[in-house]
């Protein structure tokens, strides 16, 4: 029975991270070269995003990994009791876990939601941070939930500091992250104040 189960974990999973996987790059660096172009400077970060957008998902692939062992095997104990008291064939237990949540279709939608959000947000960040930004804020989707406009009404903060929420506050959030660099702006309002006083 633990083979059967096994068999089945490994193969959601697998096939879960490896389509992922190429979501995940394009997410990133879709989002950070977005950045990069608010700051005119794509050529200039273009190969850094790139570079980072790899690193990142085999990153998060491992991270998955540990998530994936950390959560389901708790989603598993009662089916897996069970099958064993109620003295279950293979197939029933492999059938069984099929259609739990655990593998679910609707909880690959969650983990691809949330993954393509996270890796949009990270490239945005190595992207900003690239081209020099030193200011956040976050972009809260039209649907935000009070997590996401706690975030947003903490308006422009140092890009080191962490939003109220964290910067990924909930599973599958849809809101974005702004960059702005505050010395640009410093120097030209001083610039403008210079001016006045002529």
């Amino acid at each position: 029975m633990i083979d059967a189960s096994t068999g089945v974990i490994r193969q959601h999973f697998d096939v879960l991270v490896g389509e992922l996987s190429p979501d995940i790059v394009e997410g990133f660096r879709e989002r950070g070269l977005e950045v990069a172009a608010h700051f005119e400077m794509v050529s200039s970060v273009g190969g850094t995003i790139d570079h980072e957008a790899i690193a990142y998902t085999h990153h998060r692939a491992g991270e998955l990994i540990k998530d994936f062992a950390r959560t389901t095997p708790d989603m598993l104990r009662s089916s897996v009791e069970r099958a064993f008291f109620e003295r279950w064939s293979s197939a029933k237990l492999r059938d069984t876990l099929r259609e739990d949540y655990a593998f679910s279709p609707v909880r690959a939608l969650a983990i691809a939601r949330t993954e393509m959000g996270m890796a949009m947000r990270a490239g945005s960040d190595v992207s900003a941070r690239a081209c020099g930004a030193d200011e956040k804020s976050w972009s809260a989707a039209v649907d935000a939930c009070p997590l996401c406009l706690e975030n947003a009404a903490a308006g422009w903060i140092a890009i080191d500091n962490e939003f109220p929420e964290g910067q990924d506050p909930h599973v599958s959030c849809r809101c974005s992250t702004d960059y702005r660099t505050v010395a640009t702006l410093t120097e030209a309002e001083t610039i403008e104040d210079i001016g006045e006083e002529l």
